[in-house]
């Protein structure tokens, strides 16, 4: 569960546009959900797994467009860096608000997924078998 929590505070800081605190809490929820130990169903695992995932490339991607702009201008020896400057400030907050939507909503349907006791893909989970006790 911890996983999940993790996961929508990456979503929170997406929204607020610290990206690389969001990178950062992304990898610690996949390192969380890929924990052996974990308590969560191994769906869950591969749910946190891949949306952490998707998370971390929307948001390498989104560095790599910066990149290319930052190339465009010195290309153009610094002509047009203020439209470059909002153009770039305009795209960033669109896809930190996307990013932070997708997480949130992923994280908000994996919690309620756990506390009903269903997978990942919201099918019933088997219960487990009581463990057998040697006298």
């Amino acid at each position: 569960m911890p996983a999940y929590f993790v996961l929508a505070a990456a979503a929170g800081c997406a929204f607020f546009g610290l990206g690389l605190f969001s990178i950062g809490l992304l990898l610690v929820a996949r390192a969380l959900a890929g924990d052996a130990g974990s308590n969560l169903d191994p769906t869950h695992r591969q749910y946190v797994r891949r949306s952490a995932n998707i998370g971390i490339l929307a948001h390498l991607l989104l560095i790599a467009i910066l990149g290319v702009k930052i190339w465009y201008v010195i290309a153009q020896n610094g002509e047009g860096w203020w439209q470059t400057m909002l153009a770039h400030w305009f795209i960033d907050h669109l896809i930190e608000a996307a990013i932070s939507l997708y997480l949130g909503i992923r994280a908000f349907l994996g919690i309620l997924r756990v506390t009903d006791q269903v997978d990942a893909s919201g099918n019933p989970l088997k219960p487990k078998p009581p463990a057998v006790s040697e006298q």
